[in-house]
């Protein structure tokens, strides 16, 4: 054996665990109602969701957007505007309230 065998397994081991933490603290979509996914996400993170309208979409195909509320937020924003759906949504962290209405 030579010096630093061995070191680079316990490395992978560490990223890998520290990805799997990521992964199973993110944020994610599952099929169902956007609403629903957001209350989930909401609770998640300590917020309250206030959906504005009558409106709802149905999440057909599911995902990973992020590991944080905010990173999530700003990918599935994105992601609803690549597909052409507008909605708006509003943060307001002093009160720790999410908003979301039809742009």
């Amino acid at each position: 054996r030579h010096s630093g065998e061995g070191t680079g397994q316990g490395e992978r081991e560490k990223s890998l665990s520290t990805a799997a933490s990521l992964l199973a603290n993110g944020y994610y979509l599952r099929e169902g109602l956007l609403s629903e996914a957001l209350e989930a996400w909401c609770a998640k993170a300590g917020y309250t969701l206030a959906w504005r309208g009558d409106f709802d979409y149905e999440i057909e195909e599911g995902g990973y957007f992020g590991a944080s509320f905010y990173e999530a937020m700003r990918a599935l924003l994105a992601s609803m505007r690549a597909e052409g759906i507008g909605i708006r949504a509003s943060i307001f962290t002093q009160n720790h309230v999410l908003e979301i209405r039809e742009d």
